[in-house]
């Protein structure tokens, strides 16, 4: 590959438009970074989501994470979010089975963006606009927080889900 940005898109491009979900994955990221491109969050979920719906992991929980959130181009819609998540999450992905619970957990259609510490996080205050579409759920909740306990996540294991 390479070491040029903008060529690297352009093999990258090649390859996602020839269907590879890994190139459309990579190519997303280019997008979303403004890496040998002008950033562009649409392009970016474009790309996310054609990797996505190939069964591309990274790009199920980046799709999962991005619609859970809002401003990042695409509209929240955290229904969608657990699709995403739940489908990458059954691969074993510990990091979407923890996101899983916090949705149940609270019920909220933001989640905290720190995908990196082991420290207790809130979900963020709900953002203005319609109301959450997903229930809290403390069972379902409980249940993924203990998937992702199991796999070794150190957010996972401090959540409660000792009530199952």
């Amino acid at each position: 590959m390479p070491e040029n940005p903008t060529e690297a898109v352009q093999w990258w491009k090649q390859a996602a438009e020839q269907g590879v979900a890994e190139a459309q994955n990579n190519l997303g990221s280019m997008y979303a970074e403004g890496i040998g491109v002008p950033k562009d969050p649409t392009k970016a979920v474009k790309w996310y989501k054609r990797a996505a719906e190939q069964g591309y992991a990274g790009a199920q929980y980046i799709l999962g994470y991005l619609l859970s959130i809002r401003g990042q181009g695409i509209s929240q819609d955290p229904v969608e979010a657990i699709m995403w998540y739940k489908r990458v999450a059954e691969q074993g992905l510990t990091e979407a089975q923890f996101r899983l619970g916090l949705l149940y957990d609270k019920g909220t259609d933001v989640l905290p963006t720190d995908a990196t510490s082991c420290f207790p996080i809130e979900a963020s205050p709900r953002a203005e606009g319609p109301p959450t579409s997903v229930p809290q759920d403390p069972k379902e909740a409980a249940t993924w927080y203990k998937r992702a306990a199991e796999q070794g996540s150190c957010r996972g294991a401090k959540r409660p889900w000792s009530t199952l």
